[in-house]
């Protein structure tokens, strides 16, 4: 991605792209990747929420531009 442009681009779950019934039973964890931006547009104080079904779900941004977060049942 360009600089100035920002992209987030979500990693796989799992490793077929699907979610098993016991799966669903379980918190899922949400991984990505923010890029364009440079090191001083990121900032681990910025907040990243995911939503689900009317639920907002957070997420946590380290210095790389790399997030994760955990989807509880």
């Amino acid at each position: 991605a360009k600089v100035g442009q920002p992209q987030i681009q979500i990693l796989p779950i799992t490793s077929d792209n699907q979610l098993s019934a016991e799966e669903l039973k379980q918190s899922v964890v949400v991984k990505g990747q923010v890029s364009g931006l440079n090191a001083s547009q990121l900032s681990t104080d910025q907040p990243i929420v995911f939503k689900l079904d009317g639920k907002s779900f957070k997420a946590k941004l380290d210095s790389t531009g790399t997030f994760s977060g955990i989807i509880d049942q």
